[in-house]
């Protein structure tokens, strides 16, 4: 059986990098400003940066800017993390929306099958074959967490496929108030 399409619609246009000037730092500023959400989405290709070295071709190029700050106020040394050559096939997907949403519109760990559906909240696609991948969603409970605005991660299944290109899309979402999220 062959998998099914990709719906065009669904799917984003393709990040182009090149190269920056020779002595800029690499990898992008914070996208959104906000300190406390600046390495969100991850994983995101906007990390990536060519590398003919390593096995993939890429390497990640997480920026000081966007790190987390440890007790004393600095941020935490990203060159570690620099040395990959792409992301973790065992990550979670994790997202920053806005809002605050109803968790209870996710497929929890109990209800994973149901995440192949066409109706499921969440769709994780393996965009190399174009199959929906098995996960489950939920929403960060933290207690510190901002009650104003949604955490969301996206766990596979099973582990990630080496070398193959994810995407993780969100279909309109319920807010806590019952408003649609879009």
């Amino acid at each position: 059986m062959r998998p099914a399409a990709i719906p065009a619609s669904l799917l984003t246009p393709p990040l182009v990098l090149s190269a920056p000037p020779a002595g800029a730092q690499t990898g992008p500023t914070c996208p959104s400003g906000v300190p406390e959400d600046c390495l969100l989405p991850w994983p995101a290709s906007r990390y990536l940066v060519p590398d003919p070295t390593t096995p993939t071709g890429h390497r990640l190029a997480l920026p000081v800017s966007a790190m987390p700050k440890n007790l004393l106020g600095s941020p935490v040394d990203p060159g570690p993390w620099n040395r990959w050559d792409g992301f973790s096939p065992g990550t979670s997907g994790m997202v920053q929306l806005p809002v605050a949403v109803d968790p209870h519109q996710f497929n929890t760990y109990r209800q994973i099958p149901r995440s192949l559906l066409y109706r499921s909240r969440t769709t994780l696609w393996d965009l190399t074959t174009g199959r929906r991948v098995a996960h489950w969603a939920e929403v960060e409970a933290a207690p510190d967490a901002d009650p104003t605005k949604t955490t969301l991660y996206i766990r596979p299944a099973a582990r990630l496929s080496e070398a193959h290109h994810y995407a993780i899309l969100v279909r309109p979402l319920r807010t806590r108030s019952g408003e649609v999220y879009w």
